[in-house]
């Protein structure tokens, strides 16, 4: 008898798939002897095995760690990592709360078609943790599978990172430019002298008799001379043209830059140059369409707005942000932000005759990260988030105040608003006055009342963006979850599968997606069952008092099954 009602678990996991039961098949019934059995399945350590508590202090003991630039990690997949802290016990004080996890599976990181390389938009904890080489050396001697994925630390600013993807470069060889690029894969860290003994290699050729070109839209953009200079130094991004120029018959170098395509300098490396794409004649001016550089949609539709935004667009693109640039603020960055911006601005609005449609802004690119290195490589942002910044570094950049004095804080002492409002604009800007402070700033007005003697002090802060929500304030407090539920259709003699997405309270329990997935589809709440499955297979059950929150990783999905028995799972 237990070892007949001992498959209906692995008869959910294939329904949870789709091979489903049919409607001769009976529905799940309680057998309380299941997990009594489960329990002796699972209680004894087979010989040569650690014990999950050994595991989980020889893991523990290297696990606490910070990410350091040239040291070496190794990702291993969210999920996995997830099935097996469960069963050691990792975060509830040693107790052991699932089955011993399968061996490791990493291939739901990996891009389609590719043993390496990592797919796109993928999240530390959501999707991935990282693990020192050590602790990939035991979870793997202990589990096996793979593939393994190791990944170096890079520095990024002032802080140390792990380059997830490098960079995929598309190389081509001047001798022969009709054929495909070879895709050679390398560190953003790397220096132009590594790429280049990486392309001579390729190639087979000698690096004294070749050149390397920075070739953004097969065109020679910039020559890499520096090779002490890093790639990432050199602005050079995801699928960038490269090509590596070799001698003519009579020895000599023939390439040349044609300034023509660039915009705001002839520097390379200044933080000035931009790209026209497109010369054709835009629908109408200032219509100019700005090049996805990587991840850089973020900061596209950010510099679209600020490029309609008419008395900001004209200050810049006629010039005369030029006389107002402070090189010597401190807060600001020499002026090089307001240079950038401006260089930019005279592209998409050009002066004259000339016909732009599409620019790609590298050059603000690269200044935007090297202003702030937050801004720096090719990762998602918000927008607001650039807004801000970008607005504050273009004021400090052309803050008229050369020498800022001490200004004291504005009490009202009882004094009508619209003068202390006055008076508190006029202290700051003493400090603070510039053609972005003229066009964007605002006051909040702040009002302190104290509980005990109920004296009212009132202060107006200063402003230059206000974020509005795009959801009311309930909806901010609600966590949606998507659920495929599962059921019997008495009347019609067959299962139904339903995809549903409910909302319930953030940081709610298990108990509450029971009762909003009874609301939704009028299925009697003591009937309901909620699992989670990973990776085709039914990790767990939830109990009323269970969390939520580790639902939350791409590989994991939410079933909910109307079953008789539901106090059997």
């Amino acid at each position: 008898l237990s070892a007949s009602l001992r498959c209906h678990r692995p008869t959910m996991a294939a329904f949870a798939e789709g091979d489903g039961p049919t409607p001769d098949k009976p529905m799940l019934q309680r057998n309380d002897s299941l997990e009594r059995d489960d329990d002796k399945a699972t209680s004894s350590t087979p010989e040569g095995q650690l014990s999950p508590e050994e595991e989980r202090e020889q893991i523990k003991a290297l696990h606490d760690f910070d990410i350091q630039a040239g040291a070496m990690y190794y990702l291993v997949d969210a999920a996995w990592w997830l099935s097996w802290t469960d069963y050691v016990g990792y975060n509830d004080n040693g107790e052991s709360k699932g089955p011993r996890p399968n061996e490791i599976d990493n291939t739901s990181l990996l891009a389609a078609g590719s043993a390496a390389k990592l797919r796109m938009a993928i999240n530390e904890d959501n999707d991935f943790k990282f693990l020192l080489p050590e602790e990939w050396e035991l979870l793997h001697s202990w589990y096996g599978g793979g593939p393994a994925l190791p990944r170096r630390g890079i520095a990024q600013g002032t802080t140390a990172v792990v380059e997830l993807y490098g960079l995929t470069l598309k190389v081509y060889r001047s001798s022969d430019l009709q054929a495909a690029p070879v895709e050679m894969i390398i560190s953003k860290a790397a220096t132009v002298r590594e790429f280049k003994e990486m392309a001579c290699k390729e190639f087979g050729v000698v690096g004294a008799e070749v050149k390397i070109w920075d070739y953004f839209q097969k065109k020679p953009y910039a020559l890499l001379d520096t090779p002490s200079k890093h790639l990432e130094q050199c602005q050079i991004m995801e699928n960038n043209d490269m090509l590596v120029e070799e001698k003519d018959a009579n020895g000599n170098f023939n390439l040349k830059k044609n300034e023509g395509t660039y915009g705001g300098g002839t520097s390379y490396g200044g933080g000035n140059q931009n790209v026209v794409v497109s010369t054709a004649a835009p629908s109408a001016k200032g219509v100019v369409g700005l090049q996805n550089l990587g991840n850089t949609c973020f900061m596209n539709s950010t510099l679209q707005c600020l490029s309609n935004t008419p008395p900001l667009r004209a200050f810049f693109a006629s010039g005369a942000y030029e006389a107002e640039i402070n090189n010597d603020n401190p807060l600001g960055h020499e002026g090089k932000l307001a240079e950038s911006f401006g260089s930019l601005m005279k592209m998409m609005w050009p002066s004259g005759d000339e016909t732009i449609s599409s620019v790609a802004p590298r050059g603000f690119k690269y200044q935007m990260g090297t202003s702030n290195p937050m801004f720096a490589g090719f990762q998602q942002h918000d927008s607001s988030e650039l807004m801000n910044f970008l607005l504050d570094g273009l004021h400090e950049d052309l803050n008229r105040i050369r020498n800022k004095p001490y200004v004291e804080s504005t009490e009202s002492d009882g004094r009508p608003d619209d003068v202390v409002a006055k008076e508190s604009m006029d202290n700051y800007k003493l400090r603070n006055d510039s053609q972005i402070h003229d066009l964007f700033r605002g006051q909040f007005k702040s009002t302190l009342v104290c509980p005990s003697c109920g004296n009212v002090s009132i202060t107006f802060d200063p402003y230059t963006m206000v974020s509005l929500p795009l959801r009311t304030a309930q909806e901010e407090m609600q966590q949606s979850y998507s659920v495929k539920m599962v059921y019997y259709d008495a009347a019609d003699f067959k299962w139904v599968k339903n995809n549903l997405t409910v909302s319930i309270p953030k940081g709610a329990e298990a108990g509450a997606l029971r009762a909003a997935l009874s609301t939704a589809t009028s299925i009697p709440v003591e009937r309901i069952v909620i699992g989670q499955m990973l990776r085709s297979y039914m990790y767990k059950f939830f109990s009323d008092g269970d969390s939520l929150d580790f639902v939350k990783t791409g590989t994991s999905k939410i079933i909910a099954y109307d079953v008789e028995y539901p106090k059997a799972f």
